[in-house]
């Protein structure tokens, strides 16, 4: 059996699902077939379909896992009713790739649940004749073309009562845009970018860049405000954060990492990225191995700790701060403007906020705007 007559034969045991549930789960195993072909290069696609659980048996299952009426196939192994029963009730679980076919479900219906009123833009439509093609459906749902490669772009989605969003990717670049509505995501890559949307729970909402090689280039989303918590996760990826209400969490290996304004506290980690802060209000942390950090402070700010083992930092004062700023340093050198209240403290205005900075062998650079 080819993959086409896989999906063809589970779509038509699916017709109970409603349109958009169905297209996306067969979405999610159409991904799943992709990363058994990248995993076994060596396995033809008749054998990767083959080591599938029959399309019927799935398709049932399905159905019987989210209380939808099934739908016989019609294929040529149709297979009778008895013997489809027994053949479930021999497999006590259901899975996909060590994961519990209940939890696919789910996260299909999540994603269909919060895109089903969403306002869906395409760079541009084009009709398709061939139905088999993946990326072709994936156009037809609301996916379209850019100019630089290709875009997938959703606007508006309502997140009900979602407090926390986290974020994870791979190489894949973030932005981070404050929203006046609902969430927005756009994705660019140069084939058709693959990511997910799904709820944790009622209250937290993760977004994945699919890895392999459709990870999308650059994530760009756009947060409300009534998100409370923001966490940003990538490996080699880059997180630019525009503008953002609510407190920030990011964690990059070797992205570099730039805020420009946020209202909520702020925690920044890399191992060898950059970190660039500023126009931050609340409490700020950030930690580095060996990259360099620039923080231009604001006078808002409650309290700012940075520290890195070999990279530099660079502290910006602007001139009514008030502000006590403490360093520590082993062999690094300090160039510090301000009031000296000790041999490693200087002090501005009424010294309100408390500064700590701390490097190993990096070099400090303290002055005002």
């Amino acid at each position: 059996m080819t993959r086409k007559e896989y999906i063809d034969a589970l779509s038509r045991g699916l017709e109970g699902f409603e349109e958009d549930s169905r297209r996306d789960i067969l979405l999610e195993i159409e991904d799943h077939i992709d990363e058994l072909a990248l995993k076994h290069p060596d396995m033809s696609e008749e054998e990767i379909v083959a080591g599938l659980e029959k399309p019927e048996t799935f398709a049932e299952c399905l159905c019987k896992e989210s209380g939808v009426t099934c739908h016989e196939t019609g294929s040529e192994e149709k297979v009778h009713a008895d013997d489809k029963k027994e053949r479930i009730k021999a497999k006590t679980r259901i899975t996909i790739d060590g994961e519990d076919i209940g939890e696919v479900i789910r996260r299909a219906f999540n994603v269909a649940t919060i895109f089903k009123d969403a306002d869906f833009l395409d760079a541009e439509r084009e009709e398709h004749r061939d139905r088999g093609n993946r990326e072709e459906r994936r156009a037809r749902a609301g996916r379209g073309r850019g100019d630089g490669g290709k875009t997938l772009r959703f606007k508006d989605l309502p997140i009900g009562n979602v407090r926390e969003i986290l974020c994870r990717t791979k190489s894949t670049d973030v932005k981070i845009l404050l929203s006046t509505s609902g969430l927005s995501v756009k994705a660019n890559g140069e084939d058709t970018p693959s990511f997910r949307i799904m709820n944790r729970d009622d209250k937290t909402m993760e977004i994945v860049a699919n890895g392999g090689p459709r990870e999308p280039e650059t994530l760009e989303i756009g947060i409300p405000s009534t998100v409370d918590q923001l966490s940003v996760r990538t490996l080699s990826g880059d997180v630019l954060v525009e503008d953002r209400v609510g407190d920030l969490s990011i964690q990059t290996a070797s992205g570099d990492v730039e805020v420009r304004q946020c209202s909520g506290d702020v925690e920044v980690t890399t191992a060898s990225g950059d970190i660039a802060l500023a126009g931050c209000t609340e409490n700020l942390s950030a930690e580095t191995a060996s990259g360099s950090v620039e923080v231009e402070m604001d006078d808002q700010c409650n309290t700012a700790s940075v520290s890195t083992a070999s990279g530099d930092i660079s502290l910006l004062c602007p001139g009514d701060i008030d502000a006590t700023v403490g360093w520590s340093t082993v062999s690094g050198e300090v160039e510090c403007e301000g009031t000296q209240t000790g041999a490693r403290s200087i002090r501005f205005g009424t010294g309100l906020t408390p500064v700590k900075l701390t490097t190993v062998s990096g070099d400090i650079e303290i002055r005002k705007l």
